[in-house]
């Protein structure tokens, strides 16, 4: 698999019938998905033990600026404002069967932008798990299309 392949998607419909349009601006992305951890160790073993408890998903979107694009704008506006972004960043196509990703609303938690002279201007968005009714989710595509799937630690 290629990265280049990888697409980012924000949902323009309802969060239970979705519709995904890609947000075709992007550059570069970063999933991070990581687990905190509690320490489990007891005596009866000299190894460490532990315990996932948490997941962290941050996102990174490197995206160029365009004022006439509907996703560029679409992400700066959540910076400003305090309604999330239904977003699934995904390894592929939503239509390729065994892509992978991630489902969740998402605050959009900075933006930078570097202006040095002779730069493309592009922002570097930071996206978050945003408090909300419908959990974060695993996303597998099966028969062409996203199914999403509970994050359990499992």
């Amino acid at each position: 698999m290629l990265a280049i392949q990888g697409k980012l998607y924000r949902n323009t419909a309802a969060y239970n019938s979705p519709t995904w349009a890609a947000i075709d601006l992007v550059a570069d992305v970063q999933v991070n998905p990581a687990w905190d951890e509690a320490d489990g160790s007891v005596r009866a073993s000299r190894v460490k033990q532990f315990a996932k408890t948490m997941m962290g998903l941050e996102i990174s979107a490197r995206v160029r600026a365009d004022l006439t694009d509907a996703g560029y704008l679409a992400l700066l506006g959540a910076l400003h404002s305090d309604t999330p972004l239904d977003l699934m960043i995904l390894d592929g196509a939503s239509s390729t069967n065994g892509v992978s990703g991630y489902r969740a609303d998402f605050h959009v938690m900075s933006a930078g932008e570097d202006q040095s002279l002779g730069n493309v201007l592009f922002r570097e968005f930071t996206l978050k798990p945003a408090v909300s009714s419908s959990d974060a989710q695993k996303v597998t595509v099966a028969s062409g299309a996203p199914v999403f799937s509970d994050i359990d630690g499992s």
